[in-house]
């Protein structure tokens, strides 16, 4: 999803509410609050694309929404490519 974001990572949660990050062999936390707009929208497109079942329309609808808002089109590009799932 555009050039801030990389192909490949893992994403994680801690106990301690933070989010964490795992690419290139380094793990790093962050308090989500931390975590860049065009980055939190590809967790949410994954984690929608990657679902063993198709999510409730609101679900979705609200990840357009949040792609519309921050004016996010490369999230809202890869929304649309998915709808098909959904």
């Amino acid at each position: 999803m555009g050039t801030t974001v990389p192909d490949e990572m893992t994403v994680f949660t801690g106990a301690d509410g933070r989010i964490f990050f795992a690419e290139g062999g380094a793990i790093r936390g962050r308090a989500w609050t931390d975590v860049k707009r065009g980055v939190f929208g590809a967790i949410i497109v994954s984690a929608l694309s990657n679902s063993p079942i198709p999510p409730p329309r609101e679900v979705v609808r609200g990840a357009e929404a949040y792609a519309y808002f921050h004016r996010l089109p490369d999230m809202a590009e890869a929304l649309q490519k998915s709808a098909r799932r959904f």
